[in-house]
């Protein structure tokens, strides 16, 4: 059985600087970036700073607490590790971000035409997709467990598809805006294909598809199989589940879209005809 503890805190010099950096951006652009005008309209509101702190504090949960150590010995705590990363703690950091933060870097030449062509829909599910199945190959998956830089350049390619992913539905900016209600919809559906397939296959798979974690020490002596099975019903629950749920909160968000345009267009004609 692990040794694990509550008490087993990484704190690996790169990850306490890469937070660092984000939230010292964050901070110092909130403050030096913000256009002044008469109205001063441009302002962060609570919510913002709630939603980023919370992707923030879930970064810390995913990369530095003792979810990280536990990674080591246990699959599903890997797993549970990467869903924070792709599919939490992206659409926290957008729906926190105030678009006069972002729009300063889209006078950069080329950024712009770059994030329009990344976050369109076939690009954004490409990117997204195949950043998922390569980094969960078995060799490469095993060589994150023993290799530092190789687990944080899948962390940082994790979090990048994130983004990418989640802005077609959680853009901060209008000048690369979101999808329609409907678009958005199709969008997450096709989004949740490829992890439903990952993650039925590594539930039902009767072999550890992973091999260093048959040999790894377990936490209240989980065998490697149930340990597999979990990590995949993980993937599964926010892979999949997850993202049914938010296109089925979209339906109704567009349905009550399409209700209010009928009935201002209803009073708009009214108004008219006296």
């Amino acid at each position: 059985m692990t040794t694990w503890s509550l008490a087993d805190w990484s704190f690996e010099p790169g990850v306490i600087l890469g937070l660092t950096a984000i939230v010292a951006a964050y901070g110092i652009g909130l403050q030096r970036v913000r256009p002044r005008t008469i109205w001063d309209e441009n302002v962060v509101a609570p919510r913002e700073i709630l939603a980023f702190a919370s992707g923030i504090l879930l970064l810390i949960v995913a990369l530095i607490s003792p979810l990280d150590t536990l990674s080591d010995s246990l699959f599903s705590a890997h797993m549970l590790q990467h869903m924070l990363l792709l599919y939490v703690v992206p659409p926290l950091l957008l729906l926190g971000t105030p678009a006069w933060l972002i729009r300063p870097v889209l006078k950069v030449p080329g950024v712009k035409d770059v994030l329009v062509f990344l976050t369109s829909p076939i690009p954004a599910i490409v990117l997204f997709n195949v950043v998922l199945v390569v980094w969960h190959m078995p060799a490469l998956w095993d060589a994150t467990l023993v290799d530092n830089t190789v687990h944080a350049l899948e962390h940082v390619g994790f979090l990048g598809a994130g983004i990418v992913a989640w802005w077609p539905v959680f853009s901060p900016l209008p000048e690369v805006p979101r999808l329609s209600y409907p678009g958005q919809m199709l969008y997450l559906f096709v989004q949740s294909l490829v992890p439903a397939i990952i993650g039925a296959f590594v539930t039902f798979s009767s072999v550890v598809i992973y091999p260093l974690y048959a040999y790894t020490p377990k936490l209240l002596g989980l065998t490697p199989l149930v340990d597999q099975q979990i990590a995949g019903l993980l993937m599964k629950l926010l892979g999949t589940l997850f993202l049914w749920v938010l296109v089925s909160i979209r339906f109704f968000q567009w349905f009550s879209h399409e209700e209010h345009e009928i009935e201002k267009t209803v009073d708009d004609t009214t108004t008219v005809h006296r």
